[in-house]
């Protein structure tokens, strides 16, 4: 993994040359007055003001009615000059909102989640809505720029097959502790006299004692795909690399029928509740809350910290092994540089009559001040510097009015285009005590797990893309069914011979191969 000084001195480079002025590519022959010719702040007179399109957090929106109000955004319009003007989406009808906000022509300066467009946003820059960036970087957006430049797999995962660039994207230099575990009541472990298991033949035990002692014992995902448990059997659900290097389909693959048998016996045995088709979190969080189910598979530290409120203990669990010290290579957590999508990207409008001061001002989000900003809010504000340390402080920790994971959105920008700083170091959830933290840290050191069945998130042509809506929509549909029918037994696996066949006449053989070619180039992509 890489190490964060390496960010750094990128950094560091970007702003010596930044500093350096010279020509900006497609730089406008006349500048509106008041804007700077490079660095920061980017208009001395207040004259610039931009349109920002940005769904907001939903927890959130209870306390505050837009990033108007997040002090860190307060004090970035402070320290660029530039105004904000906030268009948030109501609640839950971003994509509905979105739709209609691309329809109608009107597009603000900066859009974020530029992903829901049809066809993504690569699609979006060929439709002439979002800013083809590429020769807009190097002159207005150098720390930005600089990152793509040093990191060959970053300008792969954010370019199409020509080295366009549609989007800001928030980069992570290095990898988190896993996020998601099985997660276990230490009291309930301790009433049925049960280690934390490491086998799948660990879990019969546990779940059969769990059972004697009135405990459903699993509550798995709502489409039966328990995707730690999955990758036991050497496969991922889903598009996934063999040890070939080859595209492969995770619910056709031999090991996810071996998967599919262990779910079907241990439904068959009542360790599955019978639910688990039909509940929400909140609904499963309840009955784990309640002893009423005896895992779940869910985030460590959020379960760790509601549950010590509530006055219990909580665990977590190594991921699930058919044999002690078996090779696992499922592991999924921030595993390439690119740190999904959402609002975490943000394209610029074609259209906008201030791109340049848009594209600035979305790469101070890449500046060492910038950086410090966005992952950790306002020096005194949410905290101070002790022993070189940033250490937060009450304002993040014991706030009267809401808690961390609320503050990480009003006081600093916790999903947002930036360089992101490592979650066990600057996420305040984390951070609230030792236990928290501690617990995101168990079993993070196998030496014994890898990313190899990953594939990287590659960009599909207009072809691929087409092809990929047409069958891939058909094949999950079907295999989304079958999988219930299966674990529920009301169908046996004697038929999964005839259901892999159903999805290979579906079309999953040329999808396969499309998705081969676009991994390869891909692969091939370079810096031009």
């Amino acid at each position: 993994m890489k190490k964060f000084g390496l960010v750094l001195v990128l950094l560091m480079a970007a702003a010596i040359a930044f500093a350096g002025g010279g020509a900006q590519s497609g730089a406008p022959a006349v500048r509106p007055a008041g804007m700077t010719a490079s660095g920061y702040p980017i208009v001395t007179d207040g004259s610039v003001a931009l349109r920002y399109w940005t769904p907001i957090n939903a927890t959130v929106a209870r306390f505050i009615q837009s990033y108007a109000e997040n002090t860190a955004y307060q004090e970035m319009e402070r320290l660029t000059g530039i105004r904000i003007e906030w268009v948030h989406p109501a609640t839950g009808m971003e994509q509905e909102q979105f739709n209609l906000l691309m329809a109608s022509g009107d597009l603000p300066d900066i859009i974020s989640s530029t992903n829901l467009y049809r066809g993504g946003e690569f699609q979006g820059m060929y439709d002439g809505l979002f800013m083809d960036l590429t020769d807009q970087l190097p002159g207005f957006a150098p720390y930005y720029w600089n990152l793509v430049q040093e990191d060959e797999e970053f300008f792969r995962l954010i370019s199409d097959d020509d080295g366009r660039i549609p989007a800001f994207y928030a980069y992570k230099p290095y990898g988190d502790p896993p996020f998601t575990r099985v997660i276990l009541r230490t009291d309930v472990l301790s009433d049925i006299n049960q280690q934390i298991p490491r086998l799948i033949s660990d879990y019969d035990t546990m779940f059969a004692r769990m059972l004697a002692n009135g405990i459903i014992p699993f509550m798995p995902p709502a489409n039966g795909m328990a995707r730690q448990f999955v990758g036991a059997y050497g496969v991922i659900p889903g598009f996934y690399r063999d040890t070939n290097g080859r595209v492969q389909f995770g619910q056709v693959a031999p090991g996810f029928r071996q998967y599919l048998e262990m779910m079907q016996r241990w439904y068959a045995a009542g360790f599955i509740s019978r639910d688990f088709t039909s509940l929400n979190v909140n609904q499963v969080n309840t009955l784990f809350d309640t002893r009423q189910i005896g895992m779940q598979l869910g985030p460590i530290v959020a379960n760790f910290n509601r549950n010590r409120t509530l006055g219990f203990e909580v665990t977590s669990a190594p991921y699930p092994r058919l044999t002690p010290g078996q090779q696992l290579h499922h592991e999924d957590t921030n595993i390439w540089p690119l740190q999904g999508r959402g609002t975490q990207m943000a394209s610029v409008s074609a259209r906008s009559r201030n791109a340049e001061a848009a594209i600035r001002w979305l790469d101070y989000g890449y500046t060492p001040s910038g950086f410090v900003l966005m992952n950790w809010g306002v020096e005194g504000i949410n905290f101070n510097v002790i022993n070189g340390e940033r250490v937060y402080n009450d304002l993040m920790f014991n706030n009267p009015r809401f808690g961390t994971e609320e503050a990480s959105y009003i006081y600093k920008m916790h999903f947002a285009p930036k360089i992101a700083e490592f979650d066990v170091v600057a996420h305040a959830n984390l951070l609230m005590s030792p236990e928290s933290l501690a617990s995101r840290f168990l079993w993070a050191d196998d030496p014994n797990v890898d990313s190899s069945l990953n594939l990287p998130p590659f960009q599909l042509n207009t072809t691929e893309q087409n092809l990929r809506t047409r069958v891939l929509t058909e094949i999950q549909t079907y295999s989304d069914e079958m999988i219930l029918l299966f674990i529920t037994g009301a169908e046996p696996l004697s038929r999964w011979d005839a259901y892999v066949q159903m999805i290979n006449n579906m079309g999953l053989p040329a999808l396969l191969a499309s998705e081969q070619a676009a991994y390869e180039r891909y692969l091939a992509k370079r810096l031009r």
